[in-house]
């Protein structure tokens, strides 16, 4: 398939994607696992620090984060959990899988 982006072309096989920036095309190999779990809802974390993991929930459950200078941001994680859960049922996983007391008050997640 040829991918098109201003004067650049390029063509990509089956199980490749096409990512555009600034009329360049960057040829790359999906993680499926990643495509799977956004197909399936839910949250994939393949290595992902715990800032990135609250984004991901603060984008996706409309909160806010406070005590984000708590976090360690050399500590990674890998699980997927599913979307359909309520926030305090995921705040509940990461309380487990970080040590931390990561709690929800008036649609902030608060870490402590």
């Amino acid at each position: 398939m040829k991918v098109t982006n201003g004067n650049s072309s390029s063509i990509i096989k089956p199980g490749q994607e096409a990512i555009t920036n600034s009329g360049d095309i960057k040829i790359a190999e999906p993680n499926l696992l990643t495509k799977i779990a956004w197909q399936r809802g839910e949250f994939f974390f393949d290595g992902n620090n715990l800032h990135e993991i609250l984004e991901q929930l603060k984008l996706w459950y409309n909160v806010e984060v406070e005590g984000l200078e708590e976090l360690d941001y050399t500590s990674t994680f890998k699980g997927s959990i599913d979307k359909n859960q309520n926030l305090s049922s995921v705040l509940k996983i990461l309380n487990l899988a970080t040590g931390k007391n990561i709690e929800l008050k008036n649609k902030t997640i608060i870490i402590h």
